[in-house]
Protein backbone atom coordinates (compact mmCIF):
# COMPACT_ATOMS: atom_id res chain seq x y z
CA UNK A 1 0.00 0.00 0.00
CA UNK A 2 0.81 3.76 -0.16
CA UNK A 3 3.67 5.20 1.37
CA UNK A 4 2.76 8.63 3.51
CA UNK A 5 5.94 11.02 3.16
CA UNK A 6 5.38 14.22 2.58
CA UNK A 7 7.66 17.00 0.68
CA UNK A 8 8.68 20.35 0.50
CA UNK A 9 7.46 21.71 -2.84
CA UNK A 10 10.00 24.57 -3.15
CA UNK A 11 13.00 23.36 -3.29
CA UNK A 12 11.78 20.90 -6.12
CA UNK A 13 9.69 24.18 -7.91
CA UNK A 14 13.08 25.97 -7.64
CA UNK A 15 15.03 23.52 -9.20
CA UNK A 16 12.56 23.14 -12.60
CA UNK A 17 12.90 26.40 -12.96
CA UNK A 18 15.55 26.14 -15.57
CA UNK A 19 13.58 23.53 -17.32
CA UNK A 20 12.17 24.27 -20.84
CA UNK A 21 10.88 20.90 -21.51
CA UNK A 22 7.42 20.98 -23.26
CA UNK A 23 5.05 20.09 -20.43
CA UNK A 24 1.66 20.25 -22.77
CA UNK A 25 -0.56 17.36 -22.02
CA UNK A 26 -0.29 15.98 -25.23
CA UNK A 27 3.48 16.02 -25.30
CA UNK A 28 3.48 14.29 -21.73
CA UNK A 29 1.38 11.58 -22.55
CA UNK A 30 3.27 11.40 -26.08
CA UNK A 31 6.77 11.34 -24.50
CA UNK A 32 5.83 8.98 -21.85
CA UNK A 33 2.94 6.79 -23.52
CA UNK A 34 5.08 3.73 -21.30
CA UNK A 35 5.08 4.84 -18.42
CA UNK A 36 1.66 6.22 -18.31
CA UNK A 37 0.64 2.60 -19.28
CA UNK A 38 2.62 1.26 -16.63
CA UNK A 39 0.82 3.71 -14.00
CA UNK A 40 -2.91 2.70 -15.25
CA UNK A 41 -1.70 -1.00 -14.16
CA UNK A 42 -0.14 -0.04 -10.57
CA UNK A 43 -3.10 1.92 -10.05
CA UNK A 44 -6.11 -0.71 -11.33
CA UNK A 45 -3.46 -3.40 -8.63
CA UNK A 46 -3.86 -0.94 -5.94
CA UNK A 47 -7.49 -0.58 -6.43
CA UNK A 48 -8.13 -3.85 -6.38
CA UNK A 49 -5.99 -4.60 -3.41
CA UNK A 50 -8.11 -1.49 -1.33
CA UNK A 51 -11.49 -3.40 -2.56
CA UNK A 52 -10.66 -6.70 -1.37
CA UNK A 53 -9.50 -4.98 2.38
CA UNK A 54 -12.63 -3.02 2.86
CA UNK A 55 -14.95 -5.93 1.94
CA UNK A 56 -12.43 -7.81 4.85
CA UNK A 57 -12.96 -4.58 6.63
CA UNK A 58 -16.58 -4.34 6.76
CA UNK A 59 -16.74 -8.08 6.95
CA UNK A 60 -15.20 -7.64 10.45
CA UNK A 61 -17.18 -4.52 11.58
CA UNK A 62 -20.37 -4.86 9.94
CA UNK A 63 -21.69 -7.14 12.97
CA UNK A 64 -21.45 -4.75 15.50
CA UNK A 65 -22.00 -1.52 13.62
CA UNK A 66 -25.39 -3.26 13.14
CA UNK A 67 -25.87 -3.72 16.92
CA UNK A 68 -24.91 -0.32 17.10
CA UNK A 69 -27.60 1.04 14.82
CA UNK A 70 -30.43 -1.15 16.40
CA UNK A 71 -29.55 0.62 19.66
CA UNK A 72 -30.09 3.56 18.40
CA UNK A 73 -32.93 2.85 16.37
CA UNK A 74 -34.40 1.05 19.98
CA UNK A 75 -33.71 4.91 21.54
CA UNK A 76 -35.86 6.80 19.28
CA UNK A 77 -33.15 7.85 16.95
CA UNK A 78 -33.10 7.93 13.51
CA UNK A 79 -29.33 6.36 12.91
CA UNK A 80 -27.45 6.70 9.66
CA UNK A 81 -24.00 5.65 8.58
CA UNK A 82 -22.64 8.73 6.50
CA UNK A 83 -19.17 9.40 5.25
CA UNK A 84 -16.32 7.21 3.88
CA UNK A 85 -18.16 4.51 5.17
CA UNK A 86 -21.05 4.74 3.32
CA UNK A 87 -19.74 6.33 -0.05
CA UNK A 88 -17.13 3.02 0.08
CA UNK A 89 -14.36 5.32 0.18
CA UNK A 90 -13.01 3.75 3.93
CA UNK A 91 -9.54 2.48 4.45
CA UNK A 92 -9.10 -0.19 6.16
CA UNK A 93 -5.02 0.15 6.15
CA UNK A 94 -5.37 4.09 7.06
CA UNK A 95 -7.76 3.09 10.02
CA UNK A 96 -11.16 4.79 8.69
CA UNK A 97 -13.30 5.69 11.23
CA UNK A 98 -17.19 5.36 10.73
CA UNK A 99 -19.10 8.29 10.94
CA UNK A 100 -22.51 8.15 12.23
CA UNK A 101 -25.54 10.33 12.81
CA UNK A 102 -28.31 10.16 14.72
CA UNK A 103 -31.63 12.12 13.68
CA UNK A 104 -33.79 12.77 16.23
CA UNK A 105 -37.12 13.17 13.44
CA UNK A 106 -37.07 13.28 9.87
CA UNK A 107 -38.87 16.37 9.48
CA UNK A 108 -36.32 18.96 8.07
CA UNK A 109 -37.85 21.76 9.96
CA UNK A 110 -37.50 20.06 13.15
CA UNK A 111 -34.06 19.27 12.54
CA UNK A 112 -33.08 22.79 11.63
CA UNK A 113 -34.55 23.73 15.00
CA UNK A 114 -32.50 21.16 16.92
CA UNK A 115 -29.01 21.64 14.60
CA UNK A 116 -29.19 25.28 15.21
CA UNK A 117 -29.42 24.62 18.99
CA UNK A 118 -26.66 22.03 18.67
CA UNK A 119 -24.39 24.15 17.40
CA UNK A 120 -24.94 27.77 19.01
CA UNK A 121 -24.95 26.65 22.58
CA UNK A 122 -22.18 24.57 23.23
CA UNK A 123 -23.89 23.09 27.15
CA UNK A 124 -26.38 22.03 24.89
CA UNK A 125 -24.22 20.36 22.36
CA UNK A 126 -22.33 18.22 25.16
CA UNK A 127 -25.61 17.59 26.99
CA UNK A 128 -27.19 16.07 23.48
CA UNK A 129 -23.59 14.09 22.36
CA UNK A 130 -23.53 12.73 25.90
CA UNK A 131 -27.28 11.68 26.16
CA UNK A 132 -26.15 9.65 22.82
CA UNK A 133 -22.91 8.29 24.49
CA UNK A 134 -24.98 7.39 27.12
CA UNK A 135 -27.03 4.84 25.36
CA UNK A 136 -23.89 3.06 23.75
CA UNK A 137 -22.37 2.82 27.00
CA UNK A 138 -25.39 1.26 28.66
CA UNK A 139 -26.26 -1.19 25.83
CA UNK A 140 -23.58 -3.94 27.37
CA UNK A 141 -21.48 -3.28 24.40
CA UNK A 142 -17.50 -2.89 24.78
CA UNK A 143 -17.59 1.06 23.90
CA UNK A 144 -15.24 3.73 25.54
CA UNK A 145 -15.47 7.42 25.18
CA UNK A 146 -12.22 9.12 23.66
CA UNK A 147 -12.91 12.40 22.80
CA UNK A 148 -15.89 15.00 22.75
CA UNK A 149 -15.91 18.37 20.57
CA UNK A 150 -18.81 20.24 21.59
CA UNK A 151 -17.12 23.56 20.51
CA UNK A 152 -15.92 22.54 16.88
CA UNK A 153 -18.36 23.50 14.18
CA UNK A 154 -19.71 20.38 13.55
CA UNK A 155 -20.31 18.76 16.79
CA UNK A 156 -19.25 14.99 17.72
CA UNK A 157 -18.14 12.30 19.89
CA UNK A 158 -15.34 9.77 18.90
CA UNK A 159 -16.28 6.15 20.67
CA UNK A 160 -13.92 3.47 20.07
CA UNK A 161 -15.89 0.13 19.91
CA UNK A 162 -14.15 -3.02 20.17
CA UNK A 163 -15.28 -5.72 18.32
CA UNK A 164 -15.69 -9.10 19.72
CA UNK A 165 -13.53 -11.87 19.31
CA UNK A 166 -13.73 -14.22 16.42
CA UNK A 167 -11.87 -16.53 14.64
CA UNK A 168 -10.47 -14.89 11.57
CA UNK A 169 -7.32 -14.66 9.00
CA UNK A 170 -6.42 -12.55 12.07
CA UNK A 171 -6.38 -15.84 14.24
CA UNK A 172 -8.81 -14.53 16.77
CA UNK A 173 -7.46 -10.61 17.48
CA UNK A 174 -9.82 -8.18 18.92
CA UNK A 175 -10.39 -5.45 16.52
CA UNK A 176 -12.16 -2.09 16.95
CA UNK A 177 -13.03 1.22 14.86
CA UNK A 178 -13.59 4.33 15.86
CA UNK A 179 -17.09 5.89 15.62
CA UNK A 180 -17.62 9.11 14.98
CA UNK A 181 -21.33 10.29 16.38
CA UNK A 182 -22.98 13.90 15.89
CA UNK A 183 -26.53 14.41 15.81
CA UNK A 184 -29.00 16.25 13.42
CA UNK A 185 -26.89 17.20 10.45
CA UNK A 186 -28.68 16.89 7.36
CA UNK A 187 -25.97 17.80 5.08
CA UNK A 188 -23.55 14.80 5.76
CA UNK A 189 -26.41 12.52 4.65
CA UNK A 190 -26.53 14.46 1.28
CA UNK A 191 -22.99 14.89 0.47
CA UNK A 192 -22.45 11.39 1.46
CA UNK A 193 -25.48 10.23 -0.93
CA UNK A 194 -23.89 12.68 -3.68
CA UNK A 195 -20.31 10.86 -3.52
CA UNK A 196 -21.66 7.33 -3.19
CA UNK A 197 -23.88 8.00 -6.41
CA UNK A 198 -20.32 9.40 -8.30
CA UNK A 199 -18.42 6.42 -7.13
CA UNK A 200 -21.03 3.73 -8.09
CA UNK A 201 -21.70 5.55 -11.70
CA UNK A 202 -17.38 4.70 -12.40
CA UNK A 203 -14.67 2.83 -10.66
CA UNK A 204 -11.97 5.26 -12.33
CA UNK A 205 -13.25 7.88 -10.04
CA UNK A 206 -12.29 5.75 -7.09
CA UNK A 207 -9.36 5.35 -8.46
CA UNK A 208 -8.32 8.68 -9.32
CA UNK A 209 -9.52 9.51 -5.80
CA UNK A 210 -6.74 7.04 -4.67
CA UNK A 211 -4.22 9.06 -7.25
CA UNK A 212 -5.11 12.54 -5.50
CA UNK A 213 -5.66 11.95 -2.07
CA UNK A 214 -1.66 10.14 -2.22
CA UNK A 215 -0.38 13.16 -4.34
CA UNK A 216 -2.08 15.92 -1.83
CA UNK A 217 -0.21 13.78 0.86
CA UNK A 218 3.21 13.73 -1.01
CA UNK A 219 2.77 17.47 -1.03
CA UNK A 220 1.92 17.96 2.57
CA UNK A 221 -1.53 19.45 1.78
CA UNK A 222 -3.58 17.14 3.24
CA UNK A 223 -5.08 16.74 6.94
CA UNK A 224 -8.65 18.52 7.45
CA UNK A 225 -6.70 18.53 11.02
CA UNK A 226 -3.57 20.77 10.31
CA UNK A 227 -6.06 23.11 8.10
CA UNK A 228 -5.17 21.61 4.70
CA UNK A 229 -7.56 20.18 2.62
CA UNK A 230 -9.95 17.14 3.71
CA UNK A 231 -10.86 14.29 2.09
CA UNK A 232 -13.89 15.60 0.92
CA UNK A 233 -12.56 18.43 -0.69
CA UNK A 234 -10.43 15.49 -2.47
CA UNK A 235 -13.39 14.01 -3.84
CA UNK A 236 -14.75 17.16 -4.97
CA UNK A 237 -11.99 18.16 -6.64
CA UNK A 238 -12.01 14.61 -8.49
CA UNK A 239 -15.85 14.65 -9.73
CA UNK A 240 -15.94 18.17 -10.90
CA UNK A 241 -12.82 17.42 -12.66
CA UNK A 242 -14.74 14.33 -14.46
CA UNK A 243 -18.24 15.88 -15.05
CA UNK A 244 -17.04 19.59 -16.17
CA UNK A 245 -18.83 20.29 -19.13
CA UNK A 246 -16.26 22.22 -20.69
CA UNK A 247 -13.32 20.66 -21.67
CA UNK A 248 -11.21 21.45 -24.99
CA UNK A 249 -9.20 18.13 -25.38
CA UNK A 250 -11.38 15.50 -23.75
CA UNK A 251 -15.59 14.25 -23.27
CA UNK A 252 -16.22 14.17 -19.42
CA UNK A 253 -16.31 10.29 -17.72
CA UNK A 254 -19.68 11.52 -15.56
CA UNK A 255 -22.78 12.60 -16.78
CA UNK A 256 -23.91 15.57 -14.36
CA UNK A 257 -24.66 13.81 -11.04
CA UNK A 258 -27.29 16.48 -10.09
CA UNK A 259 -29.10 15.84 -13.52
CA UNK A 260 -28.33 11.91 -13.39
CA UNK A 261 -29.91 11.29 -10.39
CA UNK A 262 -32.54 13.93 -10.00
CA UNK A 263 -34.50 11.16 -8.10
CA UNK A 264 -31.86 11.02 -5.25
CA UNK A 265 -29.79 14.27 -5.56
CA UNK A 266 -31.84 17.31 -5.61
CA UNK A 267 -30.98 19.70 -3.14
CA UNK A 268 -34.76 20.33 -3.01
CA UNK A 269 -35.54 16.76 -1.70
CA UNK A 270 -37.22 16.55 1.95
CA UNK A 271 -35.05 15.06 4.11
CA UNK A 272 -37.17 12.26 5.11
CA UNK A 273 -36.86 10.96 1.39
CA UNK A 274 -33.22 11.67 1.54
CA UNK A 275 -32.76 9.36 4.47
CA UNK A 276 -35.14 6.48 3.13
CA UNK A 277 -32.91 6.36 0.14
CA UNK A 278 -29.36 6.44 1.88
CA UNK A 279 -30.24 3.81 4.85
CA UNK A 280 -32.25 1.38 2.32
CA UNK A 281 -29.87 -1.70 1.51
CA UNK A 282 -30.08 -1.23 -2.09
CA UNK A 283 -28.48 1.88 -1.79
CA UNK A 284 -25.14 0.21 -2.55
CA UNK A 285 -26.66 -1.31 -6.11
CA UNK A 286 -27.32 2.01 -8.18
CA UNK A 287 -26.55 1.27 -11.82
CA UNK A 288 -23.51 2.07 -13.06
CA UNK A 289 -23.07 4.25 -16.10
CA UNK A 290 -23.57 2.87 -19.42
CA UNK A 291 -21.24 3.09 -22.51
CA UNK A 292 -19.56 6.14 -21.23
CA UNK A 293 -18.42 9.18 -23.16
CA UNK A 294 -15.24 8.85 -21.88
CA UNK A 295 -13.05 5.65 -22.11
CA UNK A 296 -9.93 6.96 -21.01
CA UNK A 297 -7.60 4.83 -18.87
CA UNK A 298 -6.39 5.87 -15.50
CA UNK A 299 -2.95 6.88 -16.40
CA UNK A 300 -4.21 9.53 -18.97
CA UNK A 301 -7.07 10.90 -16.42
CA UNK A 302 -4.18 11.58 -13.93
CA UNK A 303 -2.05 13.56 -16.30
CA UNK A 304 -5.37 15.39 -17.25
CA UNK A 305 -6.01 16.19 -13.90
CA UNK A 306 -3.22 17.95 -13.15
CA UNK A 307 -2.97 19.88 -16.76
CA UNK A 308 -6.62 20.61 -15.88
CA UNK A 309 -5.88 22.69 -12.21
CA UNK A 310 -2.85 23.82 -13.47
CA UNK A 311 -4.58 26.01 -16.46
CA UNK A 312 -7.34 27.16 -14.41
CA UNK A 313 -6.86 30.53 -12.38
CA UNK A 314 -8.50 29.73 -9.10
CA UNK A 315 -7.99 33.37 -8.05
CA UNK A 316 -10.91 34.42 -10.64
CA UNK A 317 -12.70 31.29 -10.89
CA UNK A 318 -15.24 29.15 -8.87
CA UNK A 319 -15.47 25.25 -8.84
CA UNK A 320 -19.23 24.73 -9.14
CA UNK A 321 -20.05 20.97 -8.79
CA UNK A 322 -23.67 21.24 -9.34
CA UNK A 323 -23.50 22.65 -12.86
CA UNK A 324 -19.66 20.95 -13.84
CA UNK A 325 -18.41 24.54 -14.75
CA UNK A 326 -16.37 27.22 -13.59
CA UNK A 327 -18.48 30.62 -13.10
CA UNK A 328 -16.53 33.44 -12.52
CA UNK A 329 -15.77 34.71 -8.92
CA UNK A 330 -17.49 38.36 -7.47
CA UNK A 331 -15.64 38.09 -3.96
CA UNK A 332 -12.56 39.28 -3.49
CA UNK A 333 -11.59 36.89 -0.58
CA UNK A 334 -8.37 35.43 -3.70
CA UNK A 335 -6.79 33.61 -0.65
CA UNK A 336 -9.54 31.26 -0.36
CA UNK A 337 -10.63 28.45 -3.27
CA UNK A 338 -14.43 28.59 -4.22
CA UNK A 339 -15.42 25.23 -3.96
CA UNK A 340 -19.03 25.28 -4.31
CA UNK A 341 -20.96 21.78 -3.51
CA UNK A 342 -24.67 21.02 -4.37
CA UNK A 343 -25.93 21.83 -0.65
CA UNK A 344 -23.86 24.81 0.17
CA UNK A 345 -26.16 27.40 -0.59
CA UNK A 346 -23.27 28.74 -3.41
CA UNK A 347 -21.02 28.91 -0.31
CA UNK A 348 -17.73 27.15 -0.54
CA UNK A 349 -17.26 24.56 1.67
CA UNK A 350 -12.99 24.73 1.50
CA UNK A 351 -11.99 27.21 4.33
CA UNK A 352 -8.02 26.61 3.83
CA UNK A 353 -5.46 28.99 4.60
CA UNK A 354 -3.91 30.30 1.27
CA UNK A 355 -5.58 26.96 -0.62
CA UNK A 356 -5.33 29.00 -4.15
CA UNK A 357 -1.78 29.63 -4.34
CA UNK A 358 -0.92 25.92 -2.60
CA UNK A 359 -2.78 23.95 -4.42
CA UNK A 360 -1.96 26.07 -7.99
CA UNK A 361 1.86 25.64 -6.65
CA UNK A 362 1.20 22.10 -6.78
CA UNK A 363 -0.08 21.31 -10.06
CA UNK A 364 2.33 23.30 -11.71
CA UNK A 365 5.08 21.61 -9.84
CA UNK A 366 3.52 18.80 -11.00
CA UNK A 367 2.99 19.47 -14.61
CA UNK A 368 6.50 20.05 -15.14
CA UNK A 369 7.20 16.72 -13.15
CA UNK A 370 5.37 14.48 -15.65
CA UNK A 371 7.26 16.27 -18.44
CA UNK A 372 10.72 15.47 -17.03
CA UNK A 373 8.92 11.83 -17.30
CA UNK A 374 8.52 12.17 -12.74
CA UNK A 375 5.73 10.95 -10.67
CA UNK A 376 4.52 8.58 -13.51
CA UNK A 377 4.56 6.19 -11.03
CA UNK A 378 3.24 4.41 -7.87
CA UNK A 379 4.32 5.38 -4.94
CA UNK A 380 4.30 9.03 -6.23
CA UNK A 381 7.83 10.64 -6.37
CA UNK A 382 8.75 14.01 -7.43
CA UNK A 383 12.64 13.00 -8.04
CA UNK A 384 11.62 9.85 -9.42
CA UNK A 385 13.45 7.49 -7.09
CA UNK A 386 10.92 5.24 -4.70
Amino acid sequence: MLRRSSISLLPILRSYSHSHLDDSVEAILTTHAKQISRLTGQITSEYDARQRQLKEWRTSIDPTLQKVLQCYSQNKYHPLVVGSAMTGLASASEGSDVDLVLYTSTNEDILERSRLSITSNTAHSEKVLKRAVGILERSGMNVRLKALFSRARHPIAKIQVTVPRVKSHQGGKKEAFLLELSVDSMVHARNSLFVHHSLQADKRVVMLYYWVKHWLRKCDLLGSQQGKFSSYHTILFVIHFLQYKNHMDMNPVLSLMIDQYDDDLNPNLPFSHVYKIASTSELAHKQKTKNPMNTMQIGELIVRFIDFYSRMNLHDFTLHIPSGTNIERTDDDYDHIQLVDPYSDGQSVCRVHQGVGQLSTAVELTRHAFSLGRGLSMPFSFTGRL
